[in-house]
């Protein structure tokens, strides 16, 4: 939760006006590729309007998968780094944070 509220800051300190924050994994939404009859319920945010993910074409589930990832990785040094991707109007390009 520290770090929802943590990037809901960093989006109004850095004048962002709308946010939508979803909450899911990429297990499930792999999953839905799989046994989309199982998910025909799931409703993503894709580029300005909401669709039901299993209703798109699969190069766009595939970009939906890689735009809500939150990757944990566990470099050679052995110290866990934690990865997320952000992007939006706010910033015209995609952002690594570490």
């Amino acid at each position: 939760m520290e770090k929802v509220a943590q990037l809901v800051k960093f989006f109004v300190d850095r004048g962002g006006h709308q946010l939508q924050i979803n909450a899911i994994n990429r297990d499930t939404l792999v999953d839905a590729q799989k046994h989309p009859d199982l998910h025909r319920h799931l409703i993503v945010r894709v580029w300005g309007w909401s669709g039901y993910f299993v209703e798109l074409d699969k190069p766009y589930q595939d970009q939906v998968i890689k735009r809500v990832e939150l990757a944990v990785t566990r470099p050679r040094s052995g110290v866990v780094k934690e990865r997320m991707t952000l992007s939006g109007p706010f910033t015209g390009t995609s952002r690594d944070g570490a």
